[in-house]
């Protein structure tokens, strides 16, 4: 592919992220890292279709808060944990739930 088309995809992508997560500043932040990673990978080629499905989704989520809405609110829920408790040195999920148990006692 071309490399506008490539520069193409990443922006229809990046504003299709921010109007389904509502310009939220968090959920801002998580997307613009995860978009970024995607694209920079070494090696990765652009799939237009994949794109084409992924903007079809990104839309429905943006319309109304139905499943893809929800979906999309999970997946950025679990990657700021991920990020979040990477820099704590916390591995796993098994440690948050273990820690949050304890902390409901």
């Amino acid at each position: 592919m071309a490399n506008q088309d490539v520069i193409h995809a990443y922006r229809h992508l990046y504003r299709g992220l921010l109007e389904a997560v509502c310009y939220a500043p968090r959920a801002r932040r998580v997307i613009q890292t995860q978009i970024r990673r995607a694209f920079r990978r070494p090696g990765s080629e652009l799939d237009a279709d994949a794109v084409k499905r992924t903007m079809w989704f990104l839309k429905a989520a943006a319309r109304e808060c139905g499943l893809e809405h929800r979906v999309l609110k999970n997946l950025i829920r679990v990657a700021t944990h991920r990020e979040f408790h990477g820099r704590l040195g916390i591995r796993g999920w098994r440690k948050v739930l273990i820690s949050k148990s304890m902390s409901a006692r």
